[in-house]
């Protein structure tokens, strides 16, 4: 059995009534984002467990131990691939039994920042009590520190390890009487279409309560907290209640391009060789640098282009700065400094991601037409 088909068995066999709603954008205070469908091959996507809260409904930490799981089944390069996340309370900071009455903001990253490339985007996750010892709860943390393996930049690198993953969390949720406190299923997809599951950033709301004993327009985030009221400013922590309130992130741009070494080290280190006079090695690293960037699968189809595009200007220009120098100091020129660049320097001055789109994916022929 798999561990979507572990999961799916818990909730078919503690079937309950759950409230699920997403918060709309008018029900955010100060919200900063943009409410645009994502479209496949121009955004990225992660997602957060922004807030978690458990009520006091049973003996939690002396017998049960919270358990927060997802699995997020996205296509990821050319194939699909199911990405698991675990964490027990030694992995959420602050939440003890102290404290469950009380609203608990985590920020918690269940995935690394991905590309969306299309197609469906399915997310199940949910709270598990586990009954067990001490012991179990120090067993959960270790595989919720494995399952972090994944929450990294340079994914491609990293997805190895989520099938041994998935199936240690599979057999850690088997290995104790535990139940579904609460569960959630939602599939996604990108612009276009047409109904109300849309790919978008936004915050959504998985609540163990029949919908009649909660009003859904009552429901409000407020520094990334959810509240209940009237209005924002009138309403108050949800208190008593079981819930996970989870975010997705959408950005166009990447603020981490440093993260993928396979890109970043050999673009760093043709720079550094062309600096050093070593021409014709700065110009092997640069291709292949490149060549991992319009292959990567870490990378939007637009920004394949960008980051190839952008490490080739950037070259292009140093080699002209160095001139007959050999390691000595480059002039200032363009109003620029002799400072070396990296990845995210360089990225900064890249083409507009419309633009990237509108030309299509590169080739290496054409990138590699000076080099």
């Amino acid at each position: 059995m798999s561990l979507i088909d572990t999961i799916w068995d818990l909730f078919d066999r503690d079937a309950k009534k759950y409230m699920y709603t997403p918060i709309d954008f008018s029900h955010v205070k100060d919200a900063a984002y943009s409410e645009e469908a994502l479209e496949g091959g121009k955004d990225y996507f992660r997602l957060w467990l922004s807030e978690m809260c458990l009520a006091k409904d049973r003996e939690w930490f002396k017998s049960w131990y919270p358990v927060v799981h997802s699995i997020i089944s996205i296509r990821f390069g050319t194939q699909v691939v199911n990405l698991p996340y675990v964490a027990g309370s030694l992995n959420l900071s602050n939440v003890n039994s102290g404290n469950l009455d009380k609203v608990i903001r985590l920020n918690h990253p269940m995935t690394a920042l991905m590309p969306f490339n299309g197609g469906v985007v399915e997310v199940t996750a949910g709270i598990l009590a586990m009954q067990g010892d001490d012991y179990l709860n120090r067993f959960i943390k270790v595989m919720g520190d494995f399952a972090n393996i994944l929450i990294v930049p340079q994914l491609s690198a990293a997805l190895s390890v989520a099938g041994p993953i998935a199936t240690g969390i599979e057999e850690l949720l088997g290995a104790s009487n535990g139940d579904l406190h609460l569960g959630l299923h939602q599939a996604y997809v990108g612009k276009g279409g047409g109904g109300t599951n849309t790919l978008k950033a936004g915050y959504m709301v998985a609540l163990l309560a029949e919908e009649q004993e909660l009003d859904a327009s009552m429901l409000w985030v407020v520094n990334d907290r959810l509240r209940y009221g009237t209005s924002a400013e009138d309403s108050e922590p949800l208190m008593g209640r079981t819930y996970m309130l989870f975010r997705i992130e959408n950005r166009e741009e990447r603020d981490d391009f440093d993260g993928l070494t396979n890109i970043s080290e050999p673009f760093n280190e043709a720079i550094s060789a062309l600096m050093n006079g070593e021409e014709e090695r700065a110009k092997t690293l640069l291709r292949a640098a490149i060549g991992a960037a319009i292959t990567s699968a870490d990378l939007t189809r637009a920004d394949r282009r960008r980051v190839a595009q952008a490490m080739k200007d950037e070259f292009g220009e140093y080699q002209d700065m160095v001139g007959g120098t050999r390691g000595g100091s480059v002039r200032t020129r363009a109003g620029r400094t002799g400072e070396i660049p990296d990845l995210n320097k360089a990225m900064q001055r890249a083409m507009p991601v419309e633009e990237a789109l509108a030309l299509g994916e590169p080739t290496f022929e054409e990138l590699f037409e000076r080099y």
